[in-house]
């Protein structure tokens, strides 16, 4: 088969290679693109997932459940899919995450997650003066077993999202556009685009959540410390509405 120019400058020995073919890249990015102006539809008709209405704040404990279960499924797919391209082109989900390098690489994501929080605060808060969000606050567990949920939720799109996100779209971008400062910039466009459900001002702050997540895993060449900072950030947060709603 004939090879292209653009395969032949992608494939010099001298580059790193690409994660998965481009169709695979293409169509994850369609994906989330769907997912993205779906959430943005339904919020604005008051509903989020399957029969979820926002305005309602005292949804049944199965609602909100199926509710962090679907989500949770949702997340698992877009993994396994992802998981598809990679080992389709003779990779694994190990070498998107990167290498295990001690202890430090968990120490690492709590400060950051502190620098995160700070960094959130003085973008919504101080930028744009944004209140308490609305879709964000309807998602509250209500109870300990939502929290439960919530927490499983949180952990689970702690590892999916930095792997798709910092780790396979950062690491194809960066081969694609040969600069790893525009890879950890689109990502994170992408990243903030995703949360649009949330207002566009809470897409913006989580943009820059996800630029600097970007740049920790260029630094590290390991996703160990952003999955620590991004589950604890989700997961705290949860905790925090509990607490609100309590």
């Amino acid at each position: 088969m004939p090879t292209t120019a653009a395969q032949t400058r992608l494939e010099g020995p001298d580059r790193p290679q690409l994660l998965a073919p481009l169709w695979h890249t293409w169509t994850l990015l369609i994906l989330l693109l769907s997912f993205a102006l779906l959430s943005v539809w339904q919020t604005t008709h008051g509903v989020l997932g399957f029969g979820f209405h926002l305005a309602n704040s005292h949804q049944s404990w199965s609602k909100i459940t199926r509710l962090y279960v679907s989500t949770i499924g949702f997340e698992g797919l877009l993994l396994a899919f992802v998981a598809f391209g990679v080992q389709g082109n003779g990779g694994s989900l190990a070498k998107v995450f990167g290498p295990w390098k001690g202890w430090k690489e968990l120490l690492l994501g709590l400060p950051l997650w502190l620098v995160l929080t700070l960094t959130n605060a003085l973008i919504a808060k101080g930028l744009f003066h944004v209140g308490s969000n609305p879709t964000l606050s309807a998602m509250a567990p209500h109870s300990n077993l939502e929290l439960t949920f919530w927490v499983a939720l949180s952990i689970t799109a702690g590892f999916s999202e930095e792997i798709i996100s910092r780790g396979y779209l950062q690491k194809q971008f960066k081969v694609l556009c040969n600069s790893a400062g525009i890879a950890v910039l689109l990502q994170a466009v992408i990243f903030g685009c995703l949360h649009l459900y949330q207002g566009w001002r809470n897409a913006i702050a989580l943009t820059v959540f996800g630029l600097l997540l970007g740049l920790v895993a260029e630094w590290r060449k390991t996703l160990w410390a952003p999955v620590i900072a991004h589950s604890w950030n989700d997961a705290v947060s949860g905790i925090l509405l509990r607490l609100m709603v309590h």
